[in-house]
């Protein structure tokens, strides 16, 4: 749906990824600290189809993905921005409370 078609190899005989365009990176707190930001990552396949991925951090742990034609797929950057957010803003509110301090 994203529009990549071609298979192709590296150098090295590894599959080469899909090069998604129009990629930026919107990062969400200090990014000179690998455990006090989170980023959201919205592309743009060879279509006008959009995905998003996340990088999120609650200090010592979180998660993430890359962005990938498995994603959800959207018509418009703007959907995909405000759809990446409210997963990261869920994400981070689940949390809210938590007294799990295994991770201290």
């Amino acid at each position: 749906m994203f529009g990549f078609t071609d298979i192709s190899f590296d150098k090295y005989g590894w599959l080469t990824g899909p090069i998604f365009q129009e990629k930026e990176d919107i990062i969400f707190g200090n990014a000179d600290r690998y455990d006090e930001h989170s980023i959201l990552h919205v592309g743009r396949g060879l279509l006008p189809v959009w995905t998003y991925a996340l990088n999120y951090t609650y200090g010592t742990a979180g998660g993430g993905w890359a962005l990938s034609v498995y994603g959800k797929q959207f018509a418009s950057r703007e959907t995909a921005v405000d759809f990446g957010l409210s997963e990261l803003k869920a994400k981070i509110q689940s949390k809210i409370g938590d007294t799990d301090t295994t991770n201290f």
